[in-house]
């Protein structure tokens, strides 16, 4: 897992391929986004982005997820959450993983870290990072952001 700041968006730059690194760049820059809800090709199967607008939710109803062939690089735009992690291992899983979706779902577990997202900050989450999105954070009803899935064929090697 990985945090950090959009100034610092440079700190993403020795984990991706170079091509992907630059098509999420020229993405942020410009000021055409799919709607609320749209999951869009920016190459191929390689870099997709959703744009999501959601309701953030108490706790105990968000879901443990991870993810087999593809990183997330989750891009806070406005408002906030709160994103619990906690490694995969030792989870109890809470159904087989859905392929299609490239998801799988976990039941309860205690966080063994609390991020607090806001607008401007993102965060990485590789395969072995199980992360529960859409916390309520105080005063942030709503957590718009952008969730970039690079195959993990992009990305260069950092551990994990």
């Amino acid at each position: 897992m990985i945090i950090d700041t959009f100034d610092r968006i440079s700190s993403l730059s020795p984990l991706v391929d170079k091509a992907v690194f630059d098509r999420i760049q020229s993405f942020l820059a410009s000021s055409i986004h799919p709607p609320f809800g749209a999951m869009e090709s920016l190459i191929g199967t390689d870099l997709m982005v959703r744009v999501l607008r959601l309701e953030t939710k108490p706790r105990e109803d968000c879901r443990y997820e991870t993810h087999r062939e593809y990183t997330d690089l989750q891009w806070i735009t406005g408002g906030g959450e709160f994103i619990d992690w906690t490694p995969r291992d030792g989870l109890t899983p809470a159904g087989p993983h859905d392929s299609e979706n490239d998801v799988r779902f976990y039941g309860t577990h205690p966080p063994s870290a609390i991020l607090e997202m806001r607008a401007g900050m993102f965060a990485v989450f590789r395969g072995p990072d199980a992360h529960r999105p859409q916390i309520k954070l105080p005063g942030c009803p709503v957590v718009e952001k952008f969730v970039f899935k690079v195959h993990n064929s992009k990305l260069l090697p950092f551990g994990g």
